[in-house]
């Protein structure tokens, strides 16, 4: 297994994340996530982001696709129509 050696010879992942009988103090962690955020560009999640309801909602748009926005126009479009034939003959 090979791991990366910074300039003192230290492992670069035990350099960056201490093991929990070395703690850090929480604005150290929060340094170092800002800093990974960054080179990863990591984007920012609302507080009220829903994980779940993300998830299903990018299911449907994937397996309706373009289909479901051609069906629910066809719809909007054929219903007035249907509906004012009917009032016509009555």
């Amino acid at each position: 297994m090979h791991f990366d050696r910074d300039l003192n010879g230290v492992s670069s992942s035990r350099a960056r994340f201490p093991s929990a009988s070395e703690p850090c103090s929480s604005s150290a962690s929060l340094s170092l996530y800002d800093d990974y955020a960054k080179r990863n560009g990591v984007l920012p999640v609302p507080r009220n982001s829903d994980a779940a309801r993300r998830v299903e909602i990018n299911g449907l748009r994937g397996r309706a696709g373009p289909g479901l926005l051609v069906a629910i126009l066809l719809l909007a479009t054929l219903l007035p129509v249907f509906i004012f034939s009917r009032k016509a003959r009555a």
